[in-house]
């Protein structure tokens, strides 16, 4: 009996300290502070500052900002590739949905080759059936741009086909992308483009949305 009753003596004595400690190492203000550092430094592109952040708390590439996007979509939707880059191999979700759906869904929706390729790239560094897996990943989300919630269920080749952007869906066909796969209104990706007038075989490939800014 005394043996419980010191035992019990000693969790009174130690709770309290236990408690403090826990309070004191979970900062909540601390954890904000970082995270407006690391939206900040997406918006103007400062990719060192963004490497210092991650380096501190790993975590923050899975934050995500007030319209739900995380900073590799942010960085995709502003067109910086050397941000999307660095967010993408550093453990970003690679198959998650914003507002626009995947990365790949925004630079194929943006016309952006150059930033389709780097999507690509960074999906490869899980393996080949990733990135492929990811060219054929319907659309959940349903944009405001979208006439229908049909569209919600697009690939991003149907959205090349959409946008007869015949450089960029020949591309994704080549590295994988289904041409017969349909979407919720029935549609194929080689049907839509069939609507398609002729390529001009004069104009530049879509790859001058992004410089790598």
């Amino acid at each position: 009996m005394k043996k419980v009753g010191i035992i019990f003596s000693l969790l009174l004595f130690a709770l309290p300290g236990m408690a403090v400690v826990r309070i004191a190492g979970s900062d909540p203000y601390a954890n904000r502070d970082i995270r407006k550092e690391f939206w900040a430094a997406i918006e103007i592109n400062d990719t060192e500052k963004v490497k210092k952040l991650i380096k501190r708390d790993k975590s923050l590439v899975l934050a995500k900002n007030d319209k739900g996007m995380s900073g590799y979509l942010r960085a995709v939707e502003k067109h910086y590739r050397s941000m999307a880059w660095l967010l993408g191999k550093n453990w970003s979700r690679i198959n998650e949905e914003g507002p626009r759906g995947t990365a790949l869904h925004m630079a194929v929706e943006d016309k952006d080759l150059g930033m389709v390729q780097l999507v690509l790239k960074v999906a490869q560094l899980e393996d080949d059936e990733t990135m492929v897996s990811l060219i054929n990943k319907p659309r959940l989300t349903v944009p405001r741009s979208a006439k229908s919630y049909s569209k919600a269920l697009d690939t991003s080749m149907h959205i090349a086909a959409e946008l007869c952007d015949f450089a960029i869906y020949e591309y994704l066909a080549g590295m994988g992308g289904k041409t017969d796969k349909p979407n919720g209104a029935f549609e194929t990706p080689a049907a839509i483009l069939a609507t398609c007038p002729p390529p001009d075989k004069e104009k530049t490939p879509s790859d001058n949305k992004s410089a790598n800014k």
